[in-house]
């Protein structure tokens, strides 16, 4: 076989054929095995959120911090993890944040968790308390 004025043997293209495919496979298995990853991370948070609603409302309504709880805030970090695979590293901050939230839920310290968020509400109000822009007087 000719190629502009160069001659290729057999054995040369088939080894070329062999080293794309190969290739090519590798690029095929890194973007399904990318693509399963963050699926899986998206259907186990989906499911976590789906499965703990009820449960979530529940102790929402009576003031509690428990599993329902806990299984949100991995849910959380779930989906968060497939946000960050595809849209960019500035999910990270709920990734962690809802990772760091679950630990002392994990370690069944109820009141570690509430002094966080009790610290969480506060700063919350704060911020709103700072951006308020105070009344300017009219100048008519």
């Amino acid at each position: 076989m000719m190629y502009r004025n160069k001659q290729y043997g057999r054995t040369t293209i088939y080894i070329a054929l062999a080293v794309g495919a190969i290739i090519f496979g590798f690029l095929v298995y890194g973007l399904t095995h990318a693509i399963t990853q963050a699926s899986l991370a998206l259907v186990a948070g989906t499911m976590l959120l789906i499965g703990n609603a009820p449960e979530l409302v529940r102790t929402l309504r009576q003031r509690e911090i428990g599993l329902a709880m806990l299984n949100t805030l991995v849910a959380i970090a779930l989906l968060s993890f497939f946000l960050v695979h595809w849209l960019g590293f500035i999910f990270y901050v709920p990734l962690i944040g809802s990772l760091l939230l679950a630990l002392p839920l994990t370690m069944d310290r109820v009141g570690v968790a509430r002094t966080y968020l009790g610290v969480a509400k506060a700063v919350i109000l704060q911020l709103r308390h700072f951006i308020r822009l105070p009344d300017w007087p009219s100048t008519r």
